[in-house]
């Protein structure tokens, strides 16, 4: 399996993190977060976060599963844990209780950082993990649109999303290293797949490869 920059994609560690902190009672949906300076200077794309300003944990999941919100990612990720370094490390000990064998996390946002690293293998562990463990929470990510308290935001990969109806679920991502990524999970009938692209060359390119790649899985499940 390549290495490679999992840019956004990074945002589905970071939501199994969150979903099993709330899950585990530690913090919950409704607790206010303090946005901090690094979270409301985060690159885009972003919610439009500012420093001091104060969310509930609820609307930064939702602009960072669905918008791919880098600043909300970076406000959850203190929130939670105290420290984007400390949210890491709940990363990377989820990854390796997930088996997630060569991935390593760095930030909650996905933006390039060295020491940051995954494979379309884990990606897609990762990706069939959510869905099993957090099946309410998942589908999230086929929502075209949502809340997100100080504004609605729509989904980065709302494309995807509209172009193939089986898409149940869907996350994107950009950066320069690591290229255009997505993971989609599809639901035909009563097959389901999962695909995982990384490092395509346009967002046109990358969707098209994934939608591809799910027809050509769900034309070989039809024969069980």
């Amino acid at each position: 399996e390549a290495i490679s920059h999992p840019a956004g994609l990074t945002k589905l560690a970071a939501l199994y993190v969150a979903f099993s902190e709330v899950e585990a009672g530690n913090i919950g949906l409704d607790t206010m977060i303090r946005i901090s300076r690094k979270a409301a200077e985060e690159a885009d794309p972003t919610l439009g976060l500012r420093e001091g300003q104060r969310m509930q944990l609820r609307y930064l999941i939702r602009a960072a599963a669905v918008r791919g919100a880098n600043d909300a990612a970076t406000a959850l990720a203190g929130g939670i844990a105290g420290s984007e370094s400390a949210f890491a490390e709940k990363m990377n000990q989820m990854a390796q209780e997930l088996g997630l064998t060569q991935s390593s996390f760095r930030n909650a946002h996905g933006l390039t950082e060295s020491g940051q690293y995954s494979t379309a293998k884990d990606m897609a562990k990762l990706f069939l993990a959510l869905e099993r463990d957090f099946k309410r929470d998942f589908h999230m990510l086929g929502k075209t649109k949502v809340n997100a308290k100080i504004k609605t935001v729509k989904h980065s990969g709302l494309r995807l999303l509209n172009d193939y109806p089986e898409a149940v679920a869907v996350k994107t991502g950009y950066t320069r290293a690591a290229g255009y990524c997505g993971a989609m999970f599809a639901k035909r009938g009563r097959h389901e797949v999962i695909v995982i692209v990384l490092g395509g060359f346009s967002t046109a390119k990358r969707n098209d490869q994934m939608m591809k790649l799910a027809d050509f899985a769900f034309e070989k499940l039809s024969d069980y």
